[in-house]
């Protein structure tokens, strides 16, 4: 816990820092204020969308992270003025915070900590999350990678981001790491928004968004896979989340033209989960008027901006797969050697889709296949987790709510907004429906909605502070019972390790590869930190393009072979 902590310290500055250095180019930005998160997120993006061109030729280690600061230092030194600016005005809006709103922050940072530093709970940080970061910090792009195994070739800019931010060291696990601070940094800017309701002089609109965060709040703790399960594992929802969440509550501050938010954050979304392209229209709406204004100059800054940030990751989906979208087949445009088996693709394509329809635990997956629309919805929603079933429930009264008293609502932005996220809704319930894909665009049919409320349902600055109080003392509660009942989660100093499962070594060529055993009553094998290359079963038809790792892995000619129960079999 007490790495952590030091590392929370360490990557906020340097996030802080860099998103300052990446505002300094905005004239309006020395002037109008922002949350303390905006410059954390768009820092953190910026550090990953420069990570990602590295890492198409060399590994993310530490000296990678150097360069990186060196060259903003540099620019830092350029940008003087602004920069300092910008630090003023951040620092008049989180100076006013109280003795009460510390005290509320730390308890629920330590129980955040508690998680980070206890055990993994995800089983796909254990089997491909984990083993994505290492090769990114070790060897950068190989070619072929998803020829090991088919999830290595599920490319997200967040592997990248935990790579360049998160020292490797043999003994330590630094791999859950950014995800916990992913969790501190949202958790602030709640706690900040739920606050200002404390404050003499807020407005009234203020107030409700203070309500519509302590509903957030509730909801983030109560559910596991948000903050309970991001801080447990390495997985790349949360960021999705925490960046939608910030967008919808920035979005009620009187607002007459789209923020600059609305171009950065969508790139870089796409770049951490390819399902998130209906935010693309929250860009466009920003890039028009640009357009209307007939500006070519800050028109072909911001396509190189746009480019800048998504053109690596789509030449990295290549590198990894042969792909451009993996695991979309259906866009074949190139035909490298070391392109994965398109039978295998169009498998985990529909593992993905029916998978997330109904979970295999509570129906076989054959049935599932066989239920055409809409007549899988009954099964899918029967079978929700019961926080999941809530705010889908709630989430889905909300959009009805705002489709209703539609015209009622003049501001245009809240309606760009709001069609973006029906059609991110709309997009994920096509492609694969579990919730956890989806928790920013299912919060904000929440939040939105309150923000409706009348001045006189606005419960009371007392009834509120209660509220938070309570919240906080059971957070305590339950973070202390962590650690008394579970020795899992006693790690005061460092993170608890990584589990080490028994390893089987094959030769592929002149090369060691290693396949894991099952430990810890896992349903199947996990790859875990062992070390590189870790696969689970071998192909037949695997086989090194060269005699070193950096060189990739290709598969043969399926002449000689037949596919039969997801695998390749020598025909006799």
């Amino acid at each position: 816990m007490l790495y952590l902590i030091f590392y929370y310290f360490f990557i906020t500055t340097i996030c802080l820092w860099v998103g300052m250095v990446i505002y300094s180019f905005i004239p309006s930005a020395g002037s109008n204020s922002r949350p303390f998160i905006n410059y954390l997120l768009t820092g953190l993006m910026g550090i990953t969308a420069i990570g990602q061109w590295v890492v198409l030729f060399l590994p993310l280690n530490i000296s990678a992270l150097f360069g990186i600061l060196i060259f903003c230092g540099l620019i830092s030194v350029i940008r003087k003025k602004q920069i300092s600016r910008i630090f003023r005005n951040c620092l008049i809006i989180n100076r006013n915070n109280s003795l009460l709103f510390y005290t509320c922050f730390l308890i629920f940072l330590a129980l955040i900590t508690v998680l980070n530093a206890g055990p993994l709970t995800m089983d796909d940080t254990a089997s491909y999350h984990i083993q994505m970061v290492k090769w990114v910090q070790e060897f950068g792009s190989v070619p072929g990678i998803a020829n090991l195994h088919m999830r290595f070739g599920f490319n997200s800019s967040w592997f990248s981001s935990i790579g360049i931010l998160s020292y490797p060291v043999a003994w330590l696990n630094t791999y859950l790491s950014l995800n916990g601070l992913l969790c501190v940094w949202l958790c602030y800017f709640l706690l900040e928004n739920l606050f200002n309701f404390f404050k003499k002089g807020e407005s009234v609109k203020s107030k409700i968004r203070a309500i519509g965060s302590l509903v957030l709040l509730l909801l983030c703790f109560l559910n596991w896979p948000m903050f309970r399960g991001t801080a447990s594992s390495a997985n790349y929802d949360f960021i999705s989340t925490c960046c939608i969440v910030v967008l919808f509550i920035d979005l009620y501050k009187n607002k007459d033209e789209a923020p600059i938010e609305w171009l950065i954050w969508p790139a870089y979304l796409f770049t951490v989960r390819m399902m998130n392209f209906p935010l693309f229209i929250l860009s466009l709406v920003y890039i028009s008027r640009f357009i209307k204004a007939f500006s070519v100059k800050k028109l072909l800054l911001i396509f190189f901006f746009v480019g800048f940030s998504i053109t690596p990751f789509l030449i990295r989906n290549i590198i990894l797969s042969g792909y451009l979208f993996f695991p979309v087949y259906q866009l074949d445009f190139f035909s490298f050697d070391w392109k994965v088996d398109k039978m295998k693709l169009i498998e985990i394509s529909n593992y993905i889709k029916y998978f997330n329809r109904v979970n295999p635990m509570y129906q076989l997956m054959s049935v599932t296949e066989r239920q055409n629309f809409p007549n899988w919805i009954p099964f899918w929603y029967n079978y929700l987790f019961r926080f999941d079933k809530l705010i889908l429930t709630l989430s889905f009264f909300g959009y009805a709510f705002l489709l209703l008293f539609l015209k009622k609502m003049k501001n245009r932005l809240f309606r760009i907004f709001l069609f973006s996220m029906i059609c991110q809704l709309v997009a994920w319930f096509l492609i694969g429906p579990d919730p956890r894909f989806a928790y920013g665009p299912l919060l904000f049919g929440i939040f939105a909605p309150i923000m409706s409320l009348p001045v006189m349902k606005v419960p009371g600055a007392g009834v509120t502070k209660y509220i938070v109080l309570l919240t906080s003392f059971f957070v305590l509660i339950y973070g202390f019972s962590k650690v008394f009942r579970d020795e899992d989660y006693r790690n005061f100093l460092t993170p608890r390790p990584l589990p080490v499962p028994a390893v089987r070594t094959i030769m592929v060529g002149h090369i060691h590869m290693n396949i894991p055993e099952k430990i810890l009553n896992n349903w199947n094998p996990r790859c875990y930190d062992i070390a590189l290359p870790c696969l689970y079963k071998q192909d037949p038809r695997l086989e090194a393009r060269g005699e070193k790792i950096p060189d990739g892995f290709r598969l043969k000619s399926q002449s000689g072979y037949i596919f039969n129960g997801g695998e390749y079999k020598i025909t006799e």
